[in-house]
Protein backbone atom coordinates (compact mmCIF):
# COMPACT_ATOMS: atom_id res chain seq x y z
CA UNK A 1 0.00 0.00 0.00
CA UNK A 2 2.99 2.18 0.50
CA UNK A 3 4.25 1.63 -3.00
CA UNK A 4 0.80 2.35 -4.39
CA UNK A 5 0.70 5.74 -2.25
CA UNK A 6 3.47 7.02 -3.92
CA UNK A 7 3.02 6.15 -7.13
CA UNK A 8 -0.31 7.53 -6.71
CA UNK A 9 0.90 10.79 -5.46
CA UNK A 10 3.51 11.07 -7.51
CA UNK A 11 1.90 12.42 -10.31
CA UNK A 12 -0.26 14.68 -7.36
CA UNK A 13 1.01 18.47 -7.25
CA UNK A 14 3.62 18.50 -10.23
CA UNK A 15 1.95 21.86 -10.78
CA UNK A 16 3.52 23.39 -7.17
CA UNK A 17 6.36 22.04 -8.19
CA UNK A 18 7.10 22.89 -11.77
CA UNK A 19 5.00 26.34 -12.44
CA UNK A 20 5.42 29.52 -10.21
CA UNK A 21 7.84 30.95 -7.76
CA UNK A 22 8.69 30.13 -4.35
CA UNK A 23 7.23 32.55 -1.32
CA UNK A 24 9.09 32.56 1.86
CA UNK A 25 6.56 32.08 5.02
CA UNK A 26 6.35 31.00 8.10
CA UNK A 27 3.56 28.10 9.14
CA UNK A 28 2.37 28.44 12.45
CA UNK A 29 0.36 25.56 13.91
CA UNK A 30 -2.23 26.28 17.45
CA UNK A 31 -3.09 22.92 19.29
CA UNK A 32 -5.28 22.61 23.22
CA UNK A 33 -2.18 21.31 26.05
CA UNK A 34 -4.03 20.80 28.81
CA UNK A 35 -0.40 20.87 30.62
CA UNK A 36 1.86 23.36 31.03
CA UNK A 37 5.55 22.91 28.51
CA UNK A 38 8.57 24.19 28.79
CA UNK A 39 9.04 26.21 25.30
CA UNK A 40 11.71 23.67 23.15
CA UNK A 41 13.45 24.46 19.86
CA UNK A 42 15.48 22.08 17.51
CA UNK A 43 16.74 21.86 14.11
CA UNK A 44 14.96 19.51 11.51
CA UNK A 45 15.03 18.92 7.56
CA UNK A 46 17.42 22.22 7.66
CA UNK A 47 14.36 24.00 9.44
CA UNK A 48 14.34 25.34 13.24
CA UNK A 49 11.03 24.22 14.51
CA UNK A 50 10.33 26.14 17.57
CA UNK A 51 7.33 25.02 19.90
CA UNK A 52 6.34 27.80 22.76
CA UNK A 53 3.12 27.84 24.65
CA UNK A 54 1.08 30.85 25.69
CA UNK A 55 -2.04 29.81 28.29
CA UNK A 56 -3.58 26.64 27.04
CA UNK A 57 -2.29 26.94 23.84
CA UNK A 58 0.85 25.42 22.58
CA UNK A 59 2.43 26.64 19.23
CA UNK A 60 4.62 25.28 16.57
CA UNK A 61 5.99 27.39 13.86
CA UNK A 62 8.89 27.15 11.34
CA UNK A 63 9.65 28.57 7.77
CA UNK A 64 8.62 27.39 4.85
CA UNK A 65 9.29 28.06 1.23
CA UNK A 66 6.23 27.52 -0.73
CA UNK A 67 4.58 27.66 -4.04
CA UNK A 68 2.98 31.02 -4.76
CA UNK A 69 0.37 29.46 -7.11
CA UNK A 70 -0.45 26.65 -3.71
CA UNK A 71 -0.75 29.45 -1.30
CA UNK A 72 -3.34 31.20 -3.74
CA UNK A 73 -4.92 28.05 -3.94
CA UNK A 74 -4.95 27.27 -0.37
CA UNK A 75 -6.92 30.58 0.24
CA UNK A 76 -9.69 29.07 -1.68
CA UNK A 77 -9.40 26.28 0.12
CA UNK A 78 -8.06 24.01 -2.37
CA UNK A 79 -4.89 21.39 -2.22
CA UNK A 80 -4.37 22.30 1.50
CA UNK A 81 -3.55 18.22 1.79
CA UNK A 82 0.32 19.45 0.61
CA UNK A 83 0.89 21.71 3.29
CA UNK A 84 -0.44 19.06 6.05
CA UNK A 85 2.03 17.30 4.19
CA UNK A 86 4.50 20.14 5.12
CA UNK A 87 3.37 19.32 9.22
CA UNK A 88 2.90 16.36 9.21
CA UNK A 89 6.43 15.15 8.60
CA UNK A 90 7.64 17.66 11.43
CA UNK A 91 4.85 16.39 14.05
CA UNK A 92 6.73 12.78 15.28
CA UNK A 93 9.98 14.93 16.64
CA UNK A 94 7.21 17.74 18.32
CA UNK A 95 5.49 14.49 20.02
CA UNK A 96 9.28 13.36 20.80
CA UNK A 97 9.96 16.01 22.51
CA UNK A 98 6.97 16.72 24.33
CA UNK A 99 6.47 12.87 25.46
CA UNK A 100 10.40 13.35 27.11
CA UNK A 101 8.53 16.29 29.45
CA UNK A 102 6.48 14.13 30.60
CA UNK A 103 8.39 11.88 31.86
CA UNK A 104 11.52 14.46 32.68
CA UNK A 105 8.67 16.35 35.03
CA UNK A 106 6.47 13.49 36.24
CA UNK A 107 3.60 15.05 34.22
CA UNK A 108 -0.04 12.90 34.40
CA UNK A 109 -1.50 15.64 31.23
CA UNK A 110 1.30 15.73 29.37
CA UNK A 111 -0.09 14.10 25.95
CA UNK A 112 1.22 13.92 22.12
CA UNK A 113 -0.52 15.24 19.12
CA UNK A 114 -2.01 14.00 16.12
CA UNK A 115 -2.62 15.90 12.97
CA UNK A 116 -6.17 15.87 14.15
CA UNK A 117 -5.68 17.83 17.33
CA UNK A 118 -4.58 20.78 15.47
CA UNK A 119 -7.45 23.71 15.51
CA UNK A 120 -5.49 26.57 13.92
CA UNK A 121 -3.47 26.64 11.26
CA UNK A 122 -1.98 30.00 10.17
CA UNK A 123 0.74 30.74 6.85
CA UNK A 124 1.81 34.11 6.61
CA UNK A 125 3.96 35.27 3.61
CA UNK A 126 7.19 37.04 4.83
CA UNK A 127 7.23 40.07 2.20
CA UNK A 128 3.54 41.65 2.75
CA UNK A 129 2.42 39.93 6.11
CA UNK A 130 -0.59 38.65 4.25
CA UNK A 131 -1.82 35.76 6.75
CA UNK A 132 -4.01 32.35 5.15
CA UNK A 133 -6.23 30.69 7.80
CA UNK A 134 -6.37 26.90 6.01
CA UNK A 135 -9.70 25.18 6.65
CA UNK A 136 -8.93 23.07 9.65
CA UNK A 137 -9.67 21.42 11.52
CA UNK A 138 -12.38 18.59 9.94
CA UNK A 139 -13.72 16.05 11.77
CA UNK A 140 -14.25 12.52 10.30
CA UNK A 141 -17.47 10.74 10.39
CA UNK A 142 -17.58 7.42 11.25
CA UNK A 143 -16.86 4.91 8.82
CA UNK A 144 -19.97 3.23 7.37
CA UNK A 145 -18.93 -0.83 7.17
CA UNK A 146 -17.04 -0.66 10.35
CA UNK A 147 -19.63 0.98 12.34
CA UNK A 148 -22.33 -1.42 11.39
CA UNK A 149 -20.19 -4.39 12.49
CA UNK A 150 -18.57 -2.85 15.78
CA UNK A 151 -21.49 -3.68 17.93
CA UNK A 152 -21.67 -7.17 16.98
CA UNK A 153 -17.78 -8.01 16.34
CA UNK A 154 -15.71 -6.03 18.39
CA UNK A 155 -13.97 -8.98 20.87
CA UNK A 156 -11.52 -7.30 23.15
CA UNK A 157 -8.23 -8.38 21.22
CA UNK A 158 -10.00 -5.93 18.24
CA UNK A 159 -10.49 -3.41 20.31
CA UNK A 160 -6.65 -3.48 21.50
CA UNK A 161 -6.23 -3.09 17.60
CA UNK A 162 -8.44 -0.05 17.78
CA UNK A 163 -6.53 1.43 20.59
CA UNK A 164 -2.99 0.78 18.67
CA UNK A 165 -4.42 2.56 15.66
CA UNK A 166 -5.40 5.28 17.69
CA UNK A 167 -1.85 5.44 19.57
CA UNK A 168 -0.16 5.91 16.43
CA UNK A 169 -2.39 8.57 14.76
CA UNK A 170 -1.60 10.36 17.94
CA UNK A 171 2.23 9.85 17.54
CA UNK A 172 2.46 7.30 20.63
CA UNK A 173 4.78 4.75 19.29
CA UNK A 174 5.84 2.93 22.10
CA UNK A 175 2.24 2.57 23.56
CA UNK A 176 0.89 1.42 20.55
CA UNK A 177 4.02 -1.07 19.97
CA UNK A 178 2.27 -2.26 23.22
CA UNK A 179 -0.38 -2.08 22.27
CA UNK A 180 -0.23 -4.45 19.20
CA UNK A 181 1.53 -7.36 21.48
CA UNK A 182 -1.75 -7.10 23.87
CA UNK A 183 -4.03 -7.50 21.04
CA UNK A 184 -1.98 -10.43 19.46
CA UNK A 185 -1.72 -12.22 22.84
CA UNK A 186 -5.50 -11.81 23.64
CA UNK A 187 -6.11 -13.02 20.08
CA UNK A 188 -4.23 -16.07 21.00
CA UNK A 189 -6.99 -16.56 23.92
CA UNK A 190 -10.11 -16.02 21.50
CA UNK A 191 -8.48 -18.37 18.91
CA UNK A 192 -7.24 -20.83 21.40
CA UNK A 193 -3.60 -20.89 20.40
CA UNK A 194 -1.23 -23.02 22.08
CA UNK A 195 2.21 -23.61 21.51
CA UNK A 196 4.53 -27.09 21.39
CA UNK A 197 4.56 -28.69 24.71
CA UNK A 198 7.91 -29.87 24.31
CA UNK A 199 9.81 -27.37 22.06
CA UNK A 200 13.25 -27.04 23.78
CA UNK A 201 14.16 -23.21 21.63
CA UNK A 202 11.07 -21.56 22.82
CA UNK A 203 10.34 -23.28 26.19
CA UNK A 204 11.10 -19.81 27.87
CA UNK A 205 9.46 -17.99 25.36
CA UNK A 206 5.81 -18.45 25.43
CA UNK A 207 4.81 -16.16 22.40
CA UNK A 208 7.46 -17.12 20.12
CA UNK A 209 6.40 -20.66 20.92
CA UNK A 210 2.42 -20.10 19.81
CA UNK A 211 3.81 -17.89 16.55
CA UNK A 212 5.75 -21.07 15.02
CA UNK A 213 3.44 -23.34 15.74
CA UNK A 214 0.18 -22.22 14.49
CA UNK A 215 1.59 -19.27 12.45
CA UNK A 216 4.69 -19.83 10.46
CA UNK A 217 4.13 -21.91 7.11
CA UNK A 218 5.56 -22.21 3.62
CA UNK A 219 4.18 -19.32 1.82
CA UNK A 220 5.35 -15.85 2.01
CA UNK A 221 2.05 -14.25 3.84
CA UNK A 222 2.70 -16.45 6.78
CA UNK A 223 6.66 -16.58 6.50
CA UNK A 224 6.39 -12.62 6.85
CA UNK A 225 3.31 -12.52 9.41
CA UNK A 226 5.74 -14.97 11.60
CA UNK A 227 8.73 -12.92 10.83
CA UNK A 228 7.02 -9.36 12.12
CA UNK A 229 5.28 -10.73 15.04
CA UNK A 230 8.75 -12.18 16.17
CA UNK A 231 10.30 -8.87 15.62
CA UNK A 232 7.63 -6.52 16.87
CA UNK A 233 7.43 -8.31 20.36
CA UNK A 234 10.88 -8.10 20.92
CA UNK A 235 10.87 -4.49 20.26
CA UNK A 236 7.75 -4.87 22.71
CA UNK A 237 9.97 -6.17 25.73
CA UNK A 238 12.68 -4.30 24.80
CA UNK A 239 10.12 -1.04 25.42
CA UNK A 240 9.15 -2.57 28.62
CA UNK A 241 12.19 -4.01 30.16
CA UNK A 242 15.31 -2.04 28.71
CA UNK A 243 14.06 1.84 28.66
CA UNK A 244 14.19 1.54 24.96
CA UNK A 245 12.43 4.31 22.95
CA UNK A 246 11.06 4.31 19.28
CA UNK A 247 12.81 7.38 17.32
CA UNK A 248 10.24 9.87 16.10
CA UNK A 249 11.45 8.99 12.42
CA UNK A 250 10.67 5.43 12.80
CA UNK A 251 6.81 5.49 13.41
CA UNK A 252 6.53 3.29 10.47
CA UNK A 253 7.25 0.40 12.24
CA UNK A 254 3.96 1.08 14.07
CA UNK A 255 1.86 0.92 10.87
CA UNK A 256 3.68 -2.13 9.97
CA UNK A 257 2.49 -3.82 13.19
CA UNK A 258 -0.61 -2.64 12.38
CA UNK A 259 -0.91 -4.19 9.10
CA UNK A 260 0.82 -7.16 10.30
CA UNK A 261 -2.45 -7.77 13.22
CA UNK A 262 -4.91 -7.02 9.74
CA UNK A 263 -3.22 -9.79 7.79
CA UNK A 264 -3.17 -12.11 10.89
CA UNK A 265 -6.92 -12.09 12.26
CA UNK A 266 -7.51 -12.41 8.66
CA UNK A 267 -5.48 -15.97 8.53
CA UNK A 268 -6.60 -16.68 11.95
CA UNK A 269 -10.18 -16.27 10.83
CA UNK A 270 -10.21 -17.49 7.60
CA UNK A 271 -12.05 -20.63 8.07
CA UNK A 272 -15.09 -19.78 10.85
CA UNK A 273 -15.15 -16.35 9.42
CA UNK A 274 -16.42 -14.85 13.13
CA UNK A 275 -14.64 -11.27 12.42
CA UNK A 276 -13.39 -11.40 8.93
CA UNK A 277 -15.66 -8.77 7.35
CA UNK A 278 -15.21 -6.26 9.92
CA UNK A 279 -11.19 -7.04 10.23
CA UNK A 280 -11.51 -5.78 6.39
CA UNK A 281 -13.53 -3.18 7.17
CA UNK A 282 -11.12 -1.56 9.87
CA UNK A 283 -8.14 -2.16 7.74
CA UNK A 284 -9.39 -0.10 4.68
CA UNK A 285 -10.47 2.73 6.68
CA UNK A 286 -6.56 2.62 8.94
CA UNK A 287 -5.62 3.31 4.94
CA UNK A 288 -7.79 5.76 4.46
CA UNK A 289 -7.14 7.61 7.44
CA UNK A 290 -3.52 7.09 6.94
CA UNK A 291 -3.14 9.03 3.79
CA UNK A 292 -5.30 11.57 4.63
CA UNK A 293 -3.36 12.29 8.46
CA UNK A 294 -0.07 12.43 6.46
CA UNK A 295 -1.37 14.51 3.78
CA UNK A 296 1.06 14.70 0.40
CA UNK A 297 4.48 16.24 0.60
CA UNK A 298 6.19 18.58 -2.39
CA UNK A 299 9.39 17.73 -1.29
CA UNK A 300 8.70 13.97 -1.23
CA UNK A 301 6.84 14.06 -4.58
CA UNK A 302 9.79 16.44 -6.12
CA UNK A 303 12.50 13.96 -4.90
CA UNK A 304 10.53 11.11 -6.98
CA UNK A 305 10.02 13.31 -9.97
CA UNK A 306 13.90 14.49 -10.21
CA UNK A 307 14.96 10.78 -9.60
CA UNK A 308 14.15 9.44 -12.71
CA UNK A 309 13.30 6.15 -11.17
CA UNK A 310 9.57 5.60 -13.08
CA UNK A 311 7.72 3.19 -12.07
CA UNK A 312 7.88 0.13 -14.50
CA UNK A 313 4.83 -1.64 -15.02
CA UNK A 314 3.85 -4.77 -13.44
CA UNK A 315 1.63 -7.47 -14.83
CA UNK A 316 0.36 -9.80 -12.01
CA UNK A 317 -0.39 -13.17 -13.51
CA UNK A 318 -0.87 -15.38 -10.51
CA UNK A 319 -2.29 -15.13 -7.08
CA UNK A 320 1.37 -15.99 -5.73
CA UNK A 321 2.54 -12.82 -7.36
CA UNK A 322 -0.10 -10.76 -5.71
CA UNK A 323 1.17 -12.37 -2.35
CA UNK A 324 4.79 -11.46 -3.34
CA UNK A 325 3.67 -7.89 -4.86
CA UNK A 326 1.47 -7.62 -0.55
CA UNK A 327 3.77 -8.90 1.52
CA UNK A 328 7.22 -7.50 0.14
CA UNK A 329 6.06 -4.21 1.12
CA UNK A 330 4.73 -5.05 4.87
CA UNK A 331 7.48 -7.27 5.70
CA UNK A 332 10.04 -5.91 8.46
CA UNK A 333 13.87 -6.57 6.28
CA UNK A 334 16.95 -7.11 8.19
CA UNK A 335 18.20 -3.45 7.69
CA UNK A 336 14.59 -1.89 9.17
CA UNK A 337 15.30 -4.24 12.33
CA UNK A 338 18.46 -2.75 12.65
CA UNK A 339 17.95 1.16 11.53
CA UNK A 340 14.70 0.15 14.84
CA UNK A 341 17.62 -1.09 17.03
CA UNK A 342 20.51 1.75 16.34
CA UNK A 343 20.55 3.84 19.55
Amino acid sequence: MEEISKSYYGCMGQEYIKNGSQIDTSIKINCYSPALLEDFDFYLYNNKICVNQIGGELQIKFNKKISNKLLNDVKKHKGERFVIGYISKILPKVNQEILKQRYENGHFLIRSFSIMDIYKIIITRHRSGEEIVLNWPVSIDNFPPSKKLAKEKNEIFIKDLIDAGNLYFNGNYDDCIRKVITSIENSFRFYNLKGKRKSLFFRNNKFNNIIKNNINGKDIGQKVIASNLIFIYKIRCKIVHDKFRIKYNNGWICKKGIGTLFYLYQFLDRNNKQILDYIHSLQTQFLMLDMFCQGTNLEDVEKLENSGDKEKENIINTPEEIDKFMFSGLEISRDEQLRILRK
